[in-house]
This record gives structure tokens, sequence and C-alpha cells, in this order.
């Protein structure tokens, strides 16, 4: 479960970054989110060495939820309740999900 926990948040990490970079004109973070991405591909393939590839699939869900969370607090987008909205959906389908894989 540790890795893909690492994927998810390097996944977001990596979006984060390549969204902070091109608006700012930072190769670095960029290079950054590259490898952060690299790194998410890694830990997910570690991940699905002990757990189903519907519920690593599944829980591919959170990021869009850290993306947007990160976007808000780190870049200071303006998200929508209705997008709150969503992501709340998202999150409960994920735990409903991963309750009945148990």
């Amino acid at each position: 479960m540790g890795f893909l926990v690492g994927a998810l948040a390097l996944t977001a990490v990596g979006q984060l970054s390549f969204k902070a970079g091109t608006t700012r004109g930072t190769t670095s973070v960029v290079i950054g989110g590259l490898v952060a991405l690299g790194l998410a591909m890694v830990s997910t393939l570690f991940a699905l060495r002990s757990l189903e590839i519907g519920f690593v699939f599944m829980a591919t869900g959170i990021t869009h939820v850290l993306v947007m969370v990160g976007s808000k607090w780190l870049l200071d987008e303006d998200i929508p309740p209705e997008r709150w909205l969503g992501a709340a959906i998202i999150v409960g389908g994920v735990i409903l999900y991963g309750t009945a894989s148990l």
C-alpha cells in the first residue's frame, strides 16, 4: 500500500510541477516534474506486485483530487464549488471500491 500512496503523491507533484514550471518558465521545475512522474511509474509497478490492478487503477482517481487541492493551495487557482463536490464523489467512490475489495 505504501508504494501506491507514493505513486499517487508523486503523480500529483509531477502534474503540479508541470503547471508551475510552464507558467513561470522554469525548466528545472518541469524536469523535476518529469522525475516525479518517472518515480511514480516505478512506484506503481511495485504496488502492482501486491495489489489488484483494479484497486490500483481505481485509487489513481485520488490524483485528480490531490492535483486540485494542490492547485488551490500552491498555485492559488480558483476552484468552483461543483468541482469540490466532484472531488468528494471521487473520494467516496474510491473508499467504497476499496472497502468492497477487502
